[in-house]
Parts: C-alpha cells; sequence; structure tokens
C-alpha cells in the first residue's frame, strides 16, 4: 500500500476516533496507534533540517521524562504525557494531501452537526420522558452532559470540540461546497449552540469581530464599519450582555468555583518548592486529593487542563515550549486568516481540557493543509 493510501487510512481513523469519541472511547487504542503510524510514515517525508529538529525535540522530551522519573511518577502516565508533547509539536512536520485532509474532516464532523440537531428535535419532542434517562447514560459513562437550558437542550459530548474550529476555518479556506456553503455553515452554527460551550461561542463572536475588521482597506471603509458594528451593538447588544450574564450567574454556583478550586490546587502543587515552580513536579504527576466538589486522586483532564500541563512542565519548560509553538506557527502558517483560526481555537480550548491533546495535533495539522492550498493557489477541495 503505498504512503499516501496509508496517510489516508491512519488520517479518517484518529478524525473518526476524535468526532465520535462519544461512542468510540473504549477504543481509542485504535487511535493511538493510527497516530503513530501516521508519524513513522511521514517522518521519511521530512527534510534534513526538519529531522534535526526533530531530534531536538525528542532531545527535550527525553530530558522531561528523565527528570520525572527521578519525581517518582508513574510510568505509563509519563509516557502518555512524554507522547502528547511529542505529538503536539511533531504535528507542524505532518504534510497530508490538502485534498484528502479538509474533505474528510469536514464529512466527518458535519454527521456530527447533524448527529446534533437530530438529537435536539428528538429531545424537544420526547423531552420529558426521555430527557433524564439520556442524561444519566451519559454522565454515568463520563461523555459530557446532556440537560434542559431555557429553551432548548445543551448537548455537551466529548468531540463536540472540533465543530468551532471547522466553522471558523470555512472562512479561511474553501472547506465546504461552494453551492452551500452559507447553509453547511449556519448548521455548524446550530451545532455549536446546542453543544452549549460558552467558550464556544466566545470564540467564534471573537473570530467575526476580528474578521470584520481585517479587510478594512481606507478610513471610509473604516468608519462605514464602525458605524454598522455601532448599529448591530445597539440593536442585540441587550440581548448578548443578557445572555452573558445569565450564563456567568449559571456558572458562578458551580462551574467557576471548581475551574478556581482546581487552579488553586495544581499552582500550590507547583509551587511547593522552587525546583518543581521552575522545572514542574513531572510528566504524569497527580494531585491526589478530594475536595467538596469531587476526588482528584489520579485525575489527568482538568477544566483548565493547560494549568495541568504547567503543573507537570514548571514555568522554563512551558515557556520554552510555548515558544517552540509560536515560532512554529509564523513559520509554518504564514496566512493572517490561518493564524486567526488557530487563535479562535485557542480561545475556547485553553479555558477547556481540548489543548495539548489530539484535538490540537488533528487542528495543526489541518492547518497546514490547508496552509499549503493557500500558499500554492490550489483549486478547491470539492472541484475536480
Amino acid at each position: 500500500m503505498k504512503k499516501r493510501n496509508i496517510d489516508s487510512v491512519c488520517w479518517s481513523i484518529i478524525l473518526l476516533f476524535l468526532v465520535w469519541q462519544t461512542f468510540l472511547a473504549s477504543y481509542s487504542l485504535i487511535s493511538n496507534l493510527a497516530l503513530v503510524c501516521l508519524y513513522i510514515c511521514n517522518y521519511g517525508k521530512l527534510q534534513i533540517k526538519e529531522r534535526k529538529i526533530e531530534l531536538l525535540i525528542v532531545w527535550g522530551i527525553s530530558f522531561l521524562v528523565a527528570y520525572s522519573f527521578i519525581m517518582q511518577n508513574e510510568v505509563a502516565l509519563i509516557v502518555r504525557f512524554a507522547l502528547i508533547l511529542f505529538f503536539v509539536l511533531g504535528a507542524y512536520f505532518i504534510r497530508l494531501n490538502y485534498k484528502v485532509c479538509l474533505k474528510r474532516l469536514f464529512l466527518i464532523s458535519f454527521s456530527l452537526c447533524l448527529f446534533l440537531i437530530i438529537a435536539e428535535i428528538f429531545l424537544i419532542l420526547f423531552g420529558e420522558e426521555y430527557a433524564q434517562v439520556i442524561r444519566n447514560y451519559v454522565q454515568d459513562r463520563s461523555i459530557g452532559d446532556v440537560y434542559f437550558y431555557g429553551f432548548y437542550y445543551k448537548i455537551q459530548i466529548k468531540g463536540n470540540a472540533i465543530i468551532p474550529f471547522i466553522y471558523m476555518l470555512s472562512y479561511a479556506s474553501e472547506l465546504f461546497p461552494l453551492k452551500h456553503k452559507t447553509f453547511i455553515r449556519f448548521i455548524y452554527l446550530v451545532a455549536i449552540f446546542i453543544a452549549g460551550n460558552f467558550a464556544y461561542l466566545l470564540a467564534v463572536v471573537a473570530f467575526h469581530s476580528v474578521l470584520y475588521f481585517y479587510s478594512i482597506r481606507n478610513n471610509s471603509m473604516l468608519y462605514k464599519r464602525l458605524f454598522i458594528g455601532f448599529i448591530i451593538l445597539l440593536t442585540v447588544g441587550g440581548g448578548v450582555l443578557s445572555y452573558v450574564d445569565t450564563v456567568l450567574e449559571e456558572k458562578k454556583e458551580e462551574s467557576n468555583a471548581i475551574r478556581i478550586e482546581q487552579a488553586t490546587l495544581l499552582l500550590e502543587d507547583l509551587s511547593k518548592n522552587p525546583i518543581t515552580l521552575l522545572g514542574g513536579t513531572g510528566l504524569g504527576n497527580t494531585v491526589d486529593v478530594t475536595t467538596h466538589f469531587r476526588s482528584y486522586v489520579g485525575a489527568t483532564y482538568y477544566e483548565l487542563q493547560v494549568l495541568y500541563i504547567l503543573n507537570q512542565l514548571g514555568v522554563i519548560p512551558i515557556l520554552l515550549f510555548i515558544l517552540v509553538n509560536i515560532l512554529f506557527v509564523f513559520k509554518y502558517m504564514p496566512d493572517t486568516k490561518i493564524k486567526m483560526v488557530y487563535a479562535g481555537y485557542i480561545l475556547y480550548a485553553i479555558t477547556n481540557p481540548y489543548i495539548i491533546d489530539t484535538n490540537q495535533v488533528v487542528v495543526i495539522i489541518t492547518l497546514l493543509s490547508a496552509q499549503y492550498q493557500i500558499s500554492n493557489h490550489l483549486p478547491p477541495i470539492w472541484k475536480k
């Protein structure tokens, strides 16, 4: 089988398990193997300079692994987080066929959007009878939550995190079939709303706000855009502020309290001595305490996942990790809209456990494919 075909199969498996992890989480080993296979197949495509950079990354992560063994962390967790760091940084060197990459991601994510909409319609029609049963099922399996909110049901399940990214990417790359682009964007917007994560909506609004002023070429256009923006604010501003106030009030009692608690626990554990503050508590470290809200014994996922990574790496390694990511973004993603999409993803992922994981790997690989299409002035993915 040709490497291109192997890439295609591996990419499809990774996307399928990422988007539909609500139902496939028990078989995640298959996705992990596909991810490893994808990296192995692409190593041969690297230029000598890129191989040297990857070797430096491996040496850096190996140092973190050795340090983590000294800290006596669990071996399985050390290996797991070492691989996660490598996959995120190594994603910048994966080169897939842009049509295969973008098409598969659209088709698989679009099926999830349709699923959310159909599930929403079902719950609205038969909600009183089935909603609690469905919610218990989802919560018992730790795959999310489903509950009634105001006038609709929020369907917060694993896999939703990729939907806002795809929606924003459609403004940087011709991702959707041209004849139905507006309709498909509407479907994604509805799915984002049903997904019910406030950070998704915040990221989308921020993205559109930046995009709104991005194309300004002169003062006349600026004044026109400012006037239109002012009218829009007057029209919908009150409703938006009311919605934001309601959401913040809702989160104040438990959700934000949990985030504050987790931030406190992770930062206190990190700063217990100067060595851990600068060098971290080691890959795979766990904060084994039980609080009023929940037990964190053996926990590896937090609402503020980025603070958990900071806890493991410490100040110096996390700054290096962020710096390397920024350098790679500016080197391999020169298009401004592509960087805007990545920033939008970071905005909603950083406050949720959707960062420095397979979601980010998929985001990076996808953005590189879109960048390749833009840089080389290639035709849309749906054009024969």
